[in-house]
Parts: structure tokens; sequence; C-alpha cells
């Protein structure tokens, strides 16, 4: 878990050296089909989280931007976060009247932690909280990329 002195700069760089090694083992074709996948069900699912979102929080170290890539089937939520140096795929995803809820994980050194994201959406716009890691407490904003 981390300590209080613990900073974003640290997160990103356990994010990015995360999904660095999940990206060689796993490859980054699949990310990709699953961007265009979600960008097109995102045209016949309006209202739906469906589709890939700029997702902004701030931190100690600034405004964090990602890019979301959302697939939404029923009440599951599945998808990833699109980063420089690969992507991290989300998990235990749901989304329910509006209501989305999912996690990035990450762990570095036997040190896992995970960033668990609530919120609501409510047509091209999601805000809500962050728990966990150094970001506890941290409020989210997203908004569907054109």
């Amino acid at each position: 878990m981390f300590r209080s002195g613990y900073n974003l700069l640290n997160l990103a760089l356990a994010l990015s050296l995360t999904a660095l090694i999940a990206g060689c083992s796993q490859g980054g074709e699949g990310a990709a089909e699953e961007g265009a996948v979600a960008e097109s069900e995102a045209a016949e699912a309006p209202g739906g989280v469906t589709g890939i979102w700029d997702l902004t929080f701030d931190s100690s170290m600034g405004a964090i931007n990602w890019k979301l890539h959302l697939q939404e089937e029923g009440a599951e939520l599945t998808g990833f976060v699109q980063l420089a140096s690969g992507d991290i795929q989300i998990e235990n995803g749901s989304v329910e009247d509006g209501a989305v809820s999912f996690q990035v994980e990450s762990g570095m050194g036997g040190h896992g932690f995970a960033l668990t994201f609530n919120g609501t959406a409510t047509g091209n716009e999601m805000t809500g909280t962050i728990s966990g890691g150094a970001n506890d407490g941290a409020e989210w904003t997203a908004t569907r990329a054109n």
C-alpha cells in the first residue's frame, strides 16, 4: 500500500512499467481491435458508456490525462486505459442505471495497488471519485472523445 509520501509520479511509473510488461506478453493488437469495436458500438448505443473517453484527474503532480476505452455488455464493463507505454486492462467493471465503477490495478516489486473509479455517466460526460492509492478521494471527469 502507498505511504502518505508516495507521489503520483511513482504511481504513473508503476502503471507504465506494468503496462509495458503486460504488453510484451499479450501483444498490442488486441487492444487496437477492442478500441475499434468500442468505437463502432458507441454509435449503436447512444447514452451508453461504450466508446473512447478522455479521463482527467488532478494529482500532486498536476492533471493526469488518460484515454479510456470502454465496452458495455449489459451490466458488465470491460476495456483498457491507453498509455504511451502500453495498455492496462480495467477490472471489476460495472455499469447500471448510469452508475459506473471500474478498477485499474498495478503491482511492482510485490507492492500491488488498485485505483477504483466510481462515478455517474450522463450522456457524453462521466464524473466521480477515486478510491485507493495516493489519489484516494480525488475527483475524476471524463468526456466522450470525438
